[in-house]
């Protein structure tokens, strides 16, 4: 009986420090997250222009993503500015606006598109200008 009460007495008093050491803890903020969430290249997106008319495919993301389908398609007209960022290995693009929203759910993407955008956002771009020697004409010389 006694080696029972001075067992219980030691245990009472080992597991009192422990308790007011770890209650005595406070938790430190993590950095890290903030910085991740607003600056890891996935998540940034850039405004660009429109090259081509291009359609836009709405995807539902499925797992397994082999099994992902299209839910909708929409079609914009060149000069249209949207909003794009990387889609990551199965994707190449993301884009947003003119409606088009990105969610946990649904994405939209183009397929099967090159140059398609343009990051010069300017309506129209200054064509080079020519010189007043050049007439136009095609000069042959024989020797």
């Amino acid at each position: 009986m006694k080696k029972h009460f001075i067992l219980t007495a030691l245990s009472a008093i080992i597991l009192s420090t422990g308790v007011g050491a770890v209650a005595t803890q406070q938790a430190q903020p993590v950095q890290a997250t903030t910085w991740y969430v607003h600056h890891y290249p996935y998540f940034v997106t850039h405004k660009v222009r429109l090259t081509k008319n291009v359609t836009f495919k709405k995807f539902r993301f499925v797992i397994p993503d082999y099994k992902s389908y299209v839910a909708a398609t929409k079609h914009l007209k060149k000069g249209s500015i949207v909003k794009v960022r990387k889609g990551g290995a199965s994707y190449p693009w993301f884009v947003t606006g003119h409606g088009m929203k990105y969610t946990s759910h649904y994405g939209w993407t183009v397929l099967n598109q090159k140059n398609w955008f343009t990051t010069n956002l300017k309506t129209k771009v200054a064509k080079p200008k020519k010189s007043s020697s050049d007439d136009g004409m095609l000069v042959v010389i024989d020797d």
